[in-house]
């Protein structure tokens, strides 16, 4: 059932609310968990959970799959859609087979015509005269795409060649005896990317990110927060106020005393200038259920 709005000011105050409920919003529920950066993610959650799709786990992975499932036998999503998502879980759980066997036939990605070429500058089977471990090779695969192929970064592969392919080929130890038609047995089905030529949209040929991360021992320092003039806190608050307060000024309005309203003001403040921050989010919606059901 569709419920109209009773004039242009609660279309308003409803569009107000859901602003902040939605993605990106002051109360938009993210997933919160620490990232390699130090920061936290921003992704939505699952339903049901408080973490998205990569940090829910298995256990929410397989409730995932289970609702895409019932999605396509009511038609909510494509078969072609579906199968993709199996093979990027089939692809998920080889590259997790390999943490542990190495040696695990499979790859996740197909280089097409520069096959070749990268088998040329490998030189397989290497030095030794030994085969590589498939999970070496897959991984050497997404770098010559990404140091030759997206743009040419020669003394980067050449070190990369000297340096930490060896390092892996080791690590990864000698092959396993097996039978000749053992290894060439059909490798198992997984999300396998294909070489395309990018367009010139495409962000293959921007430059990596620097991944900055914090010291150990810097994790644990907290700067002491410096108190704010008692003026321009006064003015903050107003500005805060104002610009919220198509939500704020009914709220407002149930506030006992001048006291609660800075309090309360002071709380939706912390959640508008840090919209990470868990803590802030989960005090601004306390205060607002507890003035609502007033």
């Amino acid at each position: 059932m569709v419920f109209p709005f009773q004039d242009i000011n609660h279309q308003d105050r409803f569009e107000a609310g859901r602003s902040l409920v939605q993605r990106g919003g002051a109360a938009a529920a993210m997933c919160g968990a620490k990232t390699r950066n130090g920061g936290s993610c921003r992704q939505p959650p699952l339903k049901e959970h408080t973490r998205c799709l990569r940090h829910a786990g298995p256990k929410a992975a397989t409730e995932h799959r289970d609702r895409q499932w019932r999605d396509v036998q009511r038609g909510r999503i494509s078969w072609e859609d579906f199968a993709l998502a199996e093979l990027k879980r089939a692809a998920n759980r080889l590259r997790w087979r390999w943490k542990k066997d190495p040696w695990a036939p499979g790859r996740t990605i197909d280089l097409g015509e520069h096959e070749d070429r990268f088998q040329i500058e490998l030189g397989r089977p290497d030095e030794r005269g030994q085969a590589i471990a498939p999970a070496v090779l897959d991984w050497l695969r997404w770098k010559f795409r990404r140091m030759q192929l997206d743009r040419r970064r020669d003394g980067e592969w050449a070190d990369l060649l000297r340096h930490e392919y060896p390092d892996r080929v080791r690590a990864a130890g000698p092959a396993p005896k097996m039978e000749a038609n053992e290894w060439a047995g059909p490798e198992p089905e997984a999300a396998v990317w294909a070489s395309r030529v990018p367009s010139t949209t495409s962000k293959r040929g921007r430059l990596d990110r620097v991944r900055v991360r914090r010291p150990e021992d810097d994790r644990e320092i907290r700067a002491v927060p410096r108190k704010e003039n008692p003026e321009a806190e006064r003015v903050a608050l107003a500005r805060v106020a104002h610009e919220n307060r198509v939500v704020v000024a009914p709220l407002i309005q149930k506030c006992t005393s001048e006291d609660e309203e800075i309090a309360f003001l002071r709380v939706l403040r912390a959640c508008v200038e840090n919209p990470n921050d868990q803590k802030a989010r989960a005090k601004w919606i306390e205060a607002a259920r507890t003035l609502s059901a007033r």
